[in-house]
C-alpha cells in the first residue's frame, strides 16, 4: 500500500486528522494519504528538512520535527513553515503537544517548550 511513496519507505511518523493520514519519512519528507492509505501524495512545499522524524498535530496546526528543525503547517500539508525561534540544535526527534504547550526533543540539545504554535 505504499502507492505514490517516494525515495524511501522508510516511516519514521504517522498521524490523522479527521479522514488525512499524514507520514514523516526518512526521506522525502511528508506524504499524505486521503484514501485511508491507498495513495499518498508529497505535501512538502517550504519544508526544507526532508527527513522528517516526528509528527504531531493541535487543532488544525501539524508540525513536523526534521533534521532542520520544527515546520508548522496550519493548511493539511499544502505550505510548511519554519518556527525554529530559541532552538540551539535543529534535529528535532521527537514533538508532544499537551494543551498550548509543544515540547521539541532534540538531539543533544535537550527538551524544549513552546506555548505559542513555535514562534518561540
Amino acid at each position: 500500500m505504499n502507492n505514490g511513496l517516494t525515495y524511501y519507505t522508510w516511516v519514521n511518523s504517522l498521524i490523522t486528522s479527521g479522514a488525512n493520514i499524514f507520514a514523516g519519512m526518512r526521506g522525502g519528507g511528508v506524504f499524505l494519504s486521503t484514501d485511508s492509505g491507498s495513495s499518498w501524495t508529497a505535501v512538502n512545499n517550504g519544508l526544507t528538512g526532508t527527513i522528517v522524524f516526528s509528527l504531531a498535530i493541535s487543532g488544525s496546526n501539524i508540525f513536523a520535527g526534521t533534521e532542520e528543525g520544527v515546520f508548522l503547517s496550519n493548511n493539511n500539508g499544502s505550505s510548511w513553515t519554519p518556527v525554529n525561534n530559541g532552538l540551539t540544535n535543529a534535529i528535532v526527534f521527537s514533538l508532544a503537544i499537551n494543551g498550548n504547550s509543544i515540547f521539541v526533543g532534540t538531539d543533544g540539545g535537550g527538551v524544549f517548550l513552546s506555548t505559542n504554535n513555535g514562534s518561540s
